[in-house]
Formats: structure tokens, sequence, C-alpha cells
């Protein structure tokens, strides 16, 4: 630990935390993105439950969505349990290569958001920068949300082939990420959401309330530590 870090650890109090997530942590998140401050993140208790929560900020009853498949079977039960979901399928014929016309076709007028994971659980597909411009063209044309489950960003061992976050590559994109994957860290529970729009935030830290409520003291403090350690 840094020496604000062992101040903060030498006086941890095990009370509650700042719901949100404390301003130090959402900093050192924020830190990551090119489009997003702290105001931008909001914290969970892991992936998942971010996850779960901007899908809750997102979706009504009578919604469609479009899944990108394979993923993390418990994001399909979410979306699944919330709205109407078409899969789309990566291609194992074709190096498990994203369709955008496919994407388009099922488009309908309730759809309001796709929901993609990249790089990809369980194939660790990362698709091409060209593929994900033409996607987040398609969703800003029909005005779709276009959320990504980020958490195994970091591992690419290629820097320059990463792809940008989503929340820095479209208005209307939202990054869920945590310290679960990119820094082994899955025991520490601390994921969220980065996104330009405060109104889905907002819906968001609603939805938090029916879940965790806030993080660890413990677990902020070793995440801001992990992070301050982030590589390129």
């Amino acid at each position: 630990a840094g020496t604000e870090d062992a101040s903060r650890w030498n006086g941890l109090r095990l009370g509650y935390t700042d719901p949100h997530g404390s301003d130090w942590l959402r900093e050192a998140i924020a830190s990551g993105y090119a489009q997003a401050s702290a105001k931008n993140v909001l914290c969970f208790a892991g992936a998942q439950e971010a996850l779960t929560c901007v899908l809750r900020a997102l979706l009504s009853p009578g919604d469609h969505a479009i899944l990108v498949l394979p993923c993390y079977s418990p994001t399909e039960v979410a979306l699944t349990s919330m709205c109407d979901v078409t899969g789309v399928a990566l291609d194992p014929e074709d190096g498990w290569a994203l369709d955008i016309e496919r994407v388009r076709d099922e488009i309908r007028p309730a759809t309001r958001l796709v929901l993609i994971n990249f790089p990809n659980n369980p194939t660790g597909k990362r698709i091409d920068f060209s593929t994900f411009a033409a996607l987040v063209e398609l969703c800003r044309e029909r005005g779709l949300w276009l959320v990504n489950d980020e958490v195994y960003r970091l591992i690419d061992h290629a820097p320059e082939q990463r792809l940008p976050p989503v929340v820095d590559a479209y208005e209307r994109g939202i990054s869920v990420d945590a310290v679960s994957k990119g820094f082994g860290l899955p025991g520490l529970r601390v994921g969220w959401i980065a996104a330009r729009d405060g109104a889905v935030l907002a819906r968001a830290f609603q939805a938090k309330h029916l879940a965790s409520g806030s993080l660890a003291g413990p677990s902020e403090v070793m995440a801001h530590m992990a992070l301050g350690a982030r590589g390129p």
C-alpha cells in the first residue's frame, strides 16, 4: 500500500460505506476511462450485480434486447428474466466472428439494448476495431444502449489491439467491470458500471438498494491498492 492507502487501512472503521462507492475509489476507477469521471461511476458487489442493476435501469416488461452469445450463463438468466430476448451467436466456423447484419436483422421497434461481452466468455474472442465501430454505429443509428461486460478486458496480452471501453466509444455505451478477472481478486467483490447518462446511473442506484446496498470497507481499500498498480 502507498501512504494514503496504508492510512485508510490503519484507520478503517467497519461501518457502512458510501453506497455509491467511496469518492477516492470511484476516482481511481474513472482514471481508466477517457470519457468518464468519478460521477459517471457507480460501484457494486461484483460485476454480476452491476450488470443486473443496469439492466433493471434500462429495461421494462414489453421491451426487447439482443444478447450476443455465448456468454456467462447468469447474465443470460438476468436478461431473459426482464424482457424478451433474441440471441445472436458468434460464428464458430468463422473464428467466432460477430455478424453485424444479423444483429441489424434482429432489431425490433421494442428493442432497447444490445448486450455484449468482449473479450468473450468463454471463447476469449476479441472482435476487431472495424466490427466494434460498426456495432457502435448501428446502435447509434437506432438509438440503442450498448452494454459491454468488460471484466476480461485487461487480460489481453496485446494492449495495442484492445478495444476501447464502450463508455468511451459511445454516448449510450455502458461499461461493466470489476477487479475479479483482470486483477485476479474476485473475493473482494468490487465491481462497477461506467455510464455517461446520469439518469441511468440514478436508476441503477435505486436497483442497488434491492441488493448489496454498499461495499465492504476493507474491500474498497484493497481494490484501490490494486487499481493503483494498474498497467497500460
